[in-house]
């Protein structure tokens, strides 16, 4: 059964149980938000198309919720985004569970129930507790809060009084979180590998969260933790081995007549051409890779076999002040696999780090003032990226295809001409070739290798953040931001093959109206 479509009904028979129910009237509550938001940026474009400005950006809000007893209650929330071709405003369910709270100690949750990941990311729906448009990307990238908001299953979670060392919230959490083939999560994969995510196969999730109020008053510290494993079905071009296999495949193509050729014609044996054409053959392409052909491009199957978060987290208040640090540690450990070939290129996991620095104050009720500033780094051993300049100097990045294919068709006909020789000789035969014997063996490139240019700051992605909130009464909100970005790593910087400036500035607004 499809866990989407259950848990969609389950959230519907939620809704209408507790608006058919005439005795919990006086405890049913009804809520809403809806805001609109532009964009603009002083170069290129940041998630949409915002260098000409854009208005793609907004979000809708429903939800009720209902006491059963003094100790069952039901909710659900429909919510509707949108932010630039991300979403483009389809409604889901964004929460929808039933919490049965046996005691401060333990309570339980089940249905589509909000992944608690670091401060925020529970709440990150209600404009209103926060200064900021955007929470920092380090930690709450905006692309991927379409899988990251919640996932689908059950929970326990409880409150211990610790008493003089003040007190602990806990949370924990299991089930599978929702990964749309066109959400932001696989457009990262795809931006990874450059490759077309075509099916995602999550496995179980498993969450868990501390929160511990330290008994200074204000202080809080937490730790959570997000482990997920995951299949995705793609469609790979030549690039993402950096044009190794697709060479590799279009020499299986080719290669073969044209060594039967050559020793045919110096030998005029056709059983002696065909079997050393076919043992250079064996020795120059694995067994494994001579069973593909030159088709693209190629289904692979990525198993993401660990993909796991951990946030932690410092929050601080005194008075109208607040204070907040989190960092992420995110590590990723795949393999690319074609059939039953591994194209794995590294064994080693990919682990990225986040972190941020934040403070608001409180002006006035209606006035507060924030600022941020995040730092993301793609691969945490290598924040200059050096490892991204260096392919740079790859010869496959820097030739066109025609010339690393002349090149391949130069060091195959030298090799082939020793390796020829050295079987006739063995063989007793006075025949020796020359290069006038293998000049016709070429290798024909009919297609242009995409070369994405790889600067070194598609290793990070850094920026200081600027942000002011007006309430305008109770239901209104105006807020206003600029963001100062170094670096690209968090956006989809294989667009234009990577040719993209390292530095812009953003302009976001946004009003909300909430009920």
């Amino acid at each position: 059964m499809n866990l989407n479509n259950f848990f969609t009904g389950t959230g519907s028979l939620i809704l209408l149980l507790m608006i058919t129910t005439p005795v919990l009237s006086n405890s049913l509550e009804i809520h809403g938000f809806v805001s609109q938001g532009y964009l603009q940026t002083d170069r290129d474009n940041y998630m949409v198309k915002t260098e000409e400005g854009s208005f793609k950006f907004n979000e809708i809000g429903f939800n009720v919720s209902n006491d059963i007893s003094d100790d069952l209650r039901l909710g659900i929330q429909f919510l509707s985004r949108s932010l630039g071709d991300q979403c483009e405003n389809a409604t889901t369910i964004d929460w929808a569970f039933a919490d049965y709270r046996y005691h401060d100690l333990l309570g339980f949750r089940f249905g589509r129930i909000k992944i608690p990941l670091g401060l925020y990311n529970e709440i990150r729906d209600i404009d209103m507790l926060r200064t900021s448009i955007f929470l920092p990307s380090s930690i709450y990238s905006e692309p991927w809060r379409d899988t990251m908001s919640s996932l689908d299953g059950i929970g326990l979670y409880g409150y211990l009084s610790l008493n003089g060392m003040g007190g602990v919230s806990y949370q924990a959490l299991v089930g599978q979180m929702e990964t749309p083939e066109d959400g932001g999560v696989a457009r990262y994969i795809e931006r990874i590998g450059t490759n077309d995510v075509i099916h995602m196969e999550p496995s179980k999730s498993y969450n868990a969260s501390l929160l511990w109020d330290l008994p200074i008053e204000g202080l809080s510290l937490g730790s959570s933790y997000l482990s997920n494993k995951m299949k995705v079905t793609s469609l790979f071009g030549d690039h993402f081995t950096f044009g190794d296999l697709r060479l590799l495949t279009d020499m299986n193509a080719q290669l073969p007549e044209m060594l039967n050729e050559v020793i045919y014609n110096k030998t005029q044996n056709q059983n002696m051409a065909s079997m050393m054409s076919s043992d250079f053959i064996n020795w120059l392409i694995p067994q494994n890779y001579q069973n593909l052909d030159n088709e693209w491009p190629k289904e692979v199957i990525s198993d993401f076999h660990t993909l796991d978060f951990w946030v932690l987290s410092l929050k601080y208040q005194w008075g109208d002040f607040i204070l907040s640090a989190e960092q992420l540690d995110m590590r990723m450990d795949f393999d690319y696999k074609l059939g039953d070939i591994n194209l794995r290129a590294s064994p080693q996991p990919w682990h990225s780090l986040g972190y941020y620095v934040s403070g608001s104050y409180t002006f006035k009720d209606w006035l507060e003032f924030g600022v941020y500033y995040s730092e993301f780094y793609d691969t945490d051993n290598d924040k200059h990226a050096e490892s991204y300049v260096k392919k740079r100097e790859l010869d496959t990045y820097k030739y066109p295809t025609a010339v690393l294919y002349a090149v391949s068709s130069e060091e195959i006909r030298q090799n082939f001409k020793t390796y020829a020789n050295k079987v006739f000789a063995a063989s007793g035969k006075t025949i020796k070739l020359s290069d006038d014997d293998v000049a016709a063996i070429k290798l024909i490139s009919d297609y242009e290798l995409n070369r994405i240019k790889y600067n070194e700051y598609v290793g990070w992605f850094k920026e200081l953040v600027v942000s002011t909130s007006a309430h305008i009464n109770e239901q209104w909100t105006l807020k206003l931001e600029g963001h100062f970005i170094d670096g690209i790593s968090l956006m989809d910087w294989t667009v234009n093959n990577g040719d993209i400036p390292r530095k812009r500035f953003l302009f976001a607004s946004k009003v909300t109206f909430s009920f």
